[in-house]
């Protein structure tokens, strides 16, 4: 390109004005145009007699390099004039301002040829190069040369020079990094390429509008796919333009439909200038939709939004979406652009952050009676965010007047959905769909949250319609998934438990009680709200409510205490009261209490005699001695009969079946014998005394006999009620426990028993280390090692004692205990 130069620059240079650093310069200059042959080069060699001086570029010298507009006046010369430019950029020699200007003109005028097949790729390459360095230099030229390209790039009057000057920017990475302005008294400032004051003074005669709009002429325009102008202002975006939309609604409204022209005619996403943030983080473009009508097109710049953008800044947005969804009757479901854009909204809804509002619209889109099928599948799927705490018990997090709200069932019941009055015709709605239907899902979680508040929400005739939905609610919990199945009837139980809570009619008890049959993992909430009604130290007591007692107790017998498991409590708590609530009666009630110590007589007696082999019988048995001996030490001894006493009396100095068990009932029946038929009391002490002396006696004769081993199993399970401990009997057996092992082989059913009676006593707090029974604990616990040890059930019972002491339970003491006898089992 240096021939261009040598043949029309070099002889037009005038070197007889020049001081001798300017002279020293065009050497510089010449040298890198390869030009030191030439006549001019010796001459100004020769002429320089300073050679010390320093090299001066001035701008007289920068005009007489660059200035020549008659080389301009041939399109194809001028081209490679400025090519040959590149050697002496390169080295800091840039053309001054006037030069620029007309580098500038040249290059508006010459465009199309410059993008003609006239021009080789090489020399296109070589040129834009040239102009990159310009752009970036800290030169008079900069400034000028930027804005010919940003003007051009802009001016989509001329497309094709338009996307030229653009592809070729990009190609080159032109418009970015840096560009310079110099001042009257030649200083450059350097200027970072992005959309501030400084730019729009530079490029825009200081007008934002002016920019603006040109903005959103040039957003729409370019090739499908391909990059564009966009590509090229994308670098520039800034705080300082979003603070211009944040303050100018108008425009941002005016970018919303460049964009959506974009977004449609180009097909390119725009996801930066449509994202834009202020300095302080607001996203006005995004705000902006928030305040104004929809179109499907807003639906499609909201769903490119930032899916990080704070909540607060997208309620009314969302709210707007909403009035989009249910325009015209809800017509926009079946356009292209939900399709497209809004069910991608939806899907993307995190509940936390949506707008409450969204909850009352998947209640009217989703009703199955008046939904659109369609609607009805895709609207369920899509909210069932709001149902993720259904598992838990927990109603969603939204938002609500501009902060997130914890919604409670009483302000979905009361403000929302105000259904605190006329539930009836509310519930028919949804209830015949079942607790496969979300939205029922949602009403059950609602009324589980609002369960401590339902009494005052609704009135007695909404109380029993609300009752018998969640009973209908349940039943058909039967017919769906497992987990929609415990999760439902866990709620319902519960709710159920706080509206009846006060109820009286025990046929609600009864009916609520039964929903354990639908699935056994309620079925201790099942049985504890009926407890709270059987067994209710708050409510008074009635014969007709202990003869249901009575009534269950043979429920309880028969299932080896697995229904009506709350008699349990009845007959370890009520006793005293049950005597209380007969002495208040004035009227005779013998009938009664004959027919009540007959009914506790016969079960006693199947439980004693079945509980050699059933444990949970023999437990039974042991309650009903627990409710007797309560019952009975109360009891007025002129309530009962001669003839229930002396049955009393005669069973329990029977031989087979007695309370022997219980020392403390024995002697209240005696007490109660001695009332009615003037018996000496000390009979039965001294019964008891002799017995205690020949065992005590017998002791020192000690062997492992059935005598010995039924007096142990006796004082295990006994010992809480007797307030007895065998202390020197568990020694003697802890001293032939080799002994003891070889007399199992042949009893192994008394080995089982042996060794299930001490493992209670294991988990038994008074028995611990540290307290005044600890030497009880402590013998109980190395018999029990040295029976279970290397048995079938060692390893079930190490399991047991594990979870027991990791249950968290019990004391520091007695889960070291624990710990230690499961370690014994295992060395």
């Amino acid at each position: 390109m240096s021939s261009i130069f040598k043949n029309k620059v070099i002889q037009k240079l005038n070197i007889t004005l020049l001081e001798p650093s300017e002279g020293k310069a065009l050497l510089d200059i010449l040298g890198l145009m390869d030009c030191e042959k030439s006549i001019l080069y010796k001459n100004l060699e020769n002429s320089i007699t300073n050679k010390n001086c320093n090299s001066i570029f001035s701008e007289s010298l920068a005009k007489q390099i660059y200035y020549h507009p008659e080389i301009y006046a041939n399109e194809k010369e001028g081209l490679e004039f400025i090519a040959s430019w590149l050697p002496l950029l390169e080295n800091g020699f840039y053309p001054d301002e006037k030069s620029s200007y007309k580098l500038t003109d040249f290059l508006y005028f010459s465009l199309s040829f410059l993008q003609s097949e006239d021009i080789s790729g090489n020399l296109r390459d070589q040129i834009f190069t040239v102009i990159k360095k310009l752009v970036h230099s800290e030169s008079e030229a900069s400034l000028p040369i930027t804005r010919f390209l940003i003007h051009r790039a802009f001016d989509i009057r001329d497309y094709l020079s338009s996307d030229f000057i653009i592809q070729q920017c990009l190609k080159h990475t032109i418009l970015n990094e840096t560009y310079a302005v110099v001042n009257s008294s030649k200083e450059a400032t350097t200027h970072s390429f992005k959309v501030n004051n400084d730019f729009i003074k530079h490029f825009f005669n200081d007008d934002w509008h002016e920019f603006i709009t040109a903005l959103h002429q040039i957003l729409p325009v370019g090739k499908t796919y391909l990059l564009g102008a966009y590509n090229l202002i994308q670098p520039w975006l800034s705080e300082d333009l979003a603070a211009f939309y944040n303050d100018n609604l108008e425009y941002a409204f005016a970018a919303h439909k460049a964009l959506q022209e974009r977004l449609v005619f180009v097909e390119e996403e725009s996801i930066d200038l449509l994202n834009i943030k202020t300095a302080n983080g607001i996203y006005p473009l995004i705000t902006s939709l928030g305040l104004k009508e929809w179109n499907a097109g807003d639906v499609l710049l909201f769903n490119n939004r930032n899916k990080d953008i704070p909540t607060i800044q997208l309620e009314k947005c969302y709210l707007k979406f909403l009035d989009w969804l249910n325009a015209d009757g809800g017509s926009n479901f079946f356009t292209e652009a939900f399709q497209d854009n809004g069910k991608h909204i939806l899907e993307d809804i995190n509940t936390s952050i949506i707008p409450i509002d969204f909850l009352p619209f998947w209640f009217e889109k989703c009703n199955q009676k008046s939904g659109n099928p369609e609607q009805v599948k895709l609207y369920n799927t899509i909210f069932l965010g709001y149902l993720k705490g259904f598992q838990t018990g927990c109603l969603p997090i939204v938002f609500h007047e501009g902060k997130e709200f914890q919604v409670t069932g009483v302000f979905i019941i009361r403000d929302l959905f105000k259904i605190n009055s006329s539930l009836k015709n509310w519930l028919d709605h949804f209830k015949e769909f079942g607790i496969n239907d979300p939205l029922n899902q949602f009403l059950v979680l609602s009324f589980y949250d609002a369960r401590a508040s339902l009494l005052e929400l609704f009135d007695q005739e909404d109380q029993e319609t609300l009752y018998k939905y969640l009973i209908e609610m349940a039943y058909t919990a039967r017919n769906t998934s497992e987990d929609i199945k415990v999760n439902s009837l866990t709620l319902i139980v519960e709710t159920l438990s706080g509206l009846c809570e006060q109820t009286e009619k025990f046929n609600i008890v009864n009916e609520v009680w039964a929903l354990k049959n639908i699935d056994s993992r309620i079925s201790t909430a099942c049985n504890e709200f009926a407890r709270t009604h059987y067994s209710n130290e708050n409510r008074p007591l009635s014969l007709n409510h202990i003869e249901s007692w009575y009534n269950f107790l043979s429920d309880y017998y028969y299932s080896a205490r697995r229904e009506a498991v709350w008699v349990s409590a009845v007959l370890k708590t009520q006793g005293t009261r049950t005597a209380n609530h007969f002495n208040a009666i004035e009227d005779d009630i013998s009938f009664f209490l004959n027919k009540t110590f007959n009914r506790l007589l016969v079960l006693h007696q199947k439980s004693t005699i079945k509980g050699e082999h059933i444990k949970a019988l023999a437990t039974v048995g042991t309650e009903i001695e627990k409710y007797l001996k309560d019952l009975l030490q109360q009891l007025n001894k002129e309530k009962l009969t001669k003839p229930i006493v002396q049955s009393l009396y005669e069973y329990n100095n029977a031989s087979e079946v007695n309370f022997s068990n219980n020392k403390q009932l024995q002697a209240i029946v005696n007490e109660f014998y001695d009332y009615h038929f003037q018996q000496e009391i000390e009979k039965e002490t001294i019964v008891v005394e002799e017995k205690k002396e020949k065992l005590e006696a017998d002791i020192s004769s000690f062997e492992i006999n059935q005598k010995y081993i039924e007096i142990l199993l006796n004082n295990l399970e006994n010992y809480k009620q007797t307030n007895d401990y065998e202390i020197e009997l568990l020694t003697a057996f802890n001293e032939n426990t080799s002994q003891l092992k070889i007399w199992f082989e042949e009893h192994p059913a008394i080995e089982m028993q042996l060794n299930q009676a001490l493992y209670m006593t294991l988990l038994d707090a008074d028995l611990a280390p540290g307290t005044t029974l600890e030497t009880y604990g402590s013998l109980c616990r190395n018999l029990f090692v040295s029976v279970a040890k290397n048995t079938k059930m060692a390893s079930s019972y190490e399991l047991g004692l594990k979870a027991m002491a990791n249950s968290g339970a019990y004391s520091k003491e007695l889960t070291t205990a624990l710990l230690e006898v499961v370690n014994d089992l295992n060395t």
